[in-house]
């Protein structure tokens, strides 16, 4: 019986960790458009947009491995 509830708590802590990267992915897609429409100098909007492309990439990776650990 404790192995299930641990699984059950595992999976809980687990969507909510998904639900955390998918809300942080959300923020950074969203800096990266008013970053696209901001009067910045090209060259620093380049680099910020591609460390926030890296960030995104990134947790879309940590969440692919977040639920294949749950299969």
């Amino acid at each position: 019986m404790g192995f299930k509830k641990n699984k059950i708590y595992l999976m809980r802590k687990n969507m909510d960790i998904k639900e955390t990267i998918k809300n942080k992915i959300n923020v950074l897609e969203k800096e990266k458009q008013e970053l696209a429409e901001s009067d910045i100098w090209i060259e620093q909007a380049l680099k910020l947009a591609l460390a926030i492309e890296i960030k995104i990439d990134i947790l879309k990776e940590l969440l692919e491995e977040i639920e294949e650990d749950n299969r």
